[in-house]
C-alpha cells in the first residue's frame, strides 16, 4: 500500500511540474510576440471607438484617421537622443538644442490642431476631448508597463 502512495505522489509531482513548465512556456511565447506600432495604433483606436460607443461607420472613419495621426506623430519623433553630458555643452549648443525642442513642440502642436479639425468633421468637441484623454491614459499605461518589464541584457 505504501508503494501505491509513493507512486501516486511521484506521478502528481511530475504532472504539476509539467503543467507549470508548459504555462511558463506559453507565457513567454506571448511576451515575445510584440505588436507592431501600426497594430498598437489600430488596437488603441478600436479601444477608443468602443469607449465612445461609436457606430460602425464613425468607428471605421475614426480608426482610419487615428492611424494616420499616429503615423504622422511617429514621423515627428526626435531623431537624436538626449545629451547626457550637458555640462560640456557651449552656450551656443544649448541655445540651438532649445530652439530645436521648441520647433519640435510646435510641429506636434500643429499636428494635434490639424487632427482636431479632422476629428471635428465627424466627432463632437466633447468626444474629441475624450479621445485625447483616453489616448493620454493609455500612453501612461504603456509607459508604466514598459518601465516594469525587465531590460534584456545586451551582448557587446
Amino acid at each position: 500500500m505504501k508503494n501505491v502512495y509513493k507512486i501516486l505522489i511521484i506521478a502528481l509531482a511530475i504532472i504539476a511540474c509539467g503543467t507549470t513548465a508548459q504555462a511558463q512556456s506559453t507565457k513567454q511565447k506571448g511576451n515575445n510576440q510584440r505588436l507592431t506600432r501600426e497594430q498598437m495604433a489600430e488596437k488603441q483606436a478600436n479601444f477608443i471607438a468602443h469607449e465612445l460607443a461609436m457606430d460602425d461607420a464613425t468607428a471605421t472613419r475614426f480608426v482610419d484617421t487615428y492611424r494616420k495621426y499616429q503615423q504622422e506623430m511617429w514621423s515627428l519623433r526626435p531623431q537624436h537622443k538626449k545629451d547626457k553630458d550637458a555640462e560640456s555643452k557651449t552656450d551656443a549648443q544649448a541655445a540651438q538644442d532649445m530652439k530645436q525642442r521648441f520647433e519640435h513642440s510646435q510641429k506636434l502642436l500643429d499636428l494635434r490642431k490639424k487632427y482636431y479639425d479632422e476629428y471635428s468633421k465627424f466627432l463632437t468637441p466633447k468626444q474629441i476631448e475624450r479621445v485625447y484623454d483616453l489616448e493620454k491614459r493609455s500612453m501612461k499605461h504603456l509607459k508604466k508597463k514598459h518601465n516594469r518589464t525587465p531590460k534584456r541584457p545586451t551582448t557587446e
